[in-house]
């Protein structure tokens, strides 16, 4: 084999290294992985609690109606990062639930899955409101 090709993130790309160089990448990837979802698997509950926080109209907001185009767009980045990062944890979970054989695992992986997906609807459904206000200001 004279190159190596690495197929990820939707791309492919030419790797510079051999398969050593490789395996230390996958290993720290996946170290990587683990290190955000744990991260993911404590913020939601705090973001999701942020974002219906944040949905709260103040009464200066309710006087002029809406909240501003520039404070969409910031909530608007703020729900798409928590949906990520709840996104990177459910395909992780995914990834152990296929694996584990035990049940109690199997039960608590899904009852965070379960948790996971409750949360997604919650921040998409917020996010669909935002970019209907968004729009609105922008018409």
């Amino acid at each position: 084999c004279d190159e190596f090709w690495m197929v990820s993130q939707g791309g492919v790309a030419p790797f510079d290294g051999d398969l050593d160089d490789y395996q230390k990448y996958l290993l720290d990837h996946a170290k990587k992985m683990r290190e955000d979802a744990k991260k993911a698997s404590s913020a939601p509950a705090t973001a999701a609690k942020k974002a219906t926080d944040s949905s709260v109209v103040t009464p200066l907001q309710q006087q002029s109606g809406k909240q501003s185009g520039k404070q969409l767009g910031k909530e608007l980045e703020k729900i798409d990062a928590q949906m990520q990062a709840l996104n990177l944890e459910k395909s992780l979970k995914q990834t152990q639930f296929t694996g584990t054989k035990a049940p109690a695992d199997l039960a608590q992986i899904g009852k965070r899955l379960k948790a996971i997906e409750l949360e997604m609807s919650a921040f998409e459904e917020r996010w669909l409101e935002l970019t209907e206000q968004l729009e609105a200001t922008t018409v």
